[in-house]
């Protein structure tokens, strides 16, 4: 255990000596960096959140059209496939 703690110990020794002597360009660079990580990060995650949002409605559409019967339903579902993302769907 001595051990371990005294790995952690020379290695938070040798992270604070390193960043001690950073320059106020290489602060910057690493910030930069770090903001760069997290906006991905972010964007990411709502793209998966919007993805899984569009799969839901396509799902209860292809649902509630399944129950109208197969011809109604791919009709509708092509019809969903061709017009615009901006358009709003016609009932």
């Amino acid at each position: 255990m001595d051990m371990i703690m005294n790995g952690i110990l020379l290695l938070l020794g040798i992270v604070k000596g390193c960043i001690s002597q950073l320059t106020l360009q290489e602060w910057g660079y690493l910030l930069g960096i770090v903001f760069t990580l997290l906006r991905g990060i972010m964007i990411w995650r709502d793209n998966r959140n919007e993805q899984r949002r569009r799969t839901e409605i396509f799902e209860r559409y292809a649902s509630q059209l399944a129950q109208r019967g197969v011809r109604q339903a791919w009709k509708k579902l092509q019809q969903l496939e061709t017009r615009p993302p901006s358009e709003p769907p016609k009932k």
